[in-house]
């Protein structure tokens, strides 16, 4: 008994991407990708002020008086109010001087 062994042939409308190519691909999608990424996430985070750091103490005198003392910072020229809130109710703004 005699085996038939099949061939299949290639005709030339069947190419295949070579290795070489599919990988030079993958690696130019994956850093579009990933620039697209970076640029969104550094690109929202430059929008946000700087924190600024000043020192005030509060002092409560009565039941009804706190007395504020501002120490200034770092951030000094950049404070323009004082807001407190006292058990959940704000308290009247007090402008910087």
């Amino acid at each position: 008994m005699k085996k038939k062994i099949e061939t299949k042939t290639i005709e030339k409308d069947e190419h295949a991407v070579s290795p070489v190519i599919g990988t030079i691909l993958m690696v130019a999608i994956t850093i579009i990708l990933a620039s697209i990424v970076g640029s969104m996430a550094f690109g929202m985070s430059g929008n946000l002020p700087q924190m600024q750091i000043v020192v005030v103490t509060a002092e409560r005198l009565n039941s009804t008086a706190i007395d504020f003392t501002y120490a200034g910072g770092i951030g000094a020229d950049f404070v323009q109010y004082l807001n407190a809130t006292v058990d959940g109710i704000n308290v009247t703004t007090t402008p910087v001087s």
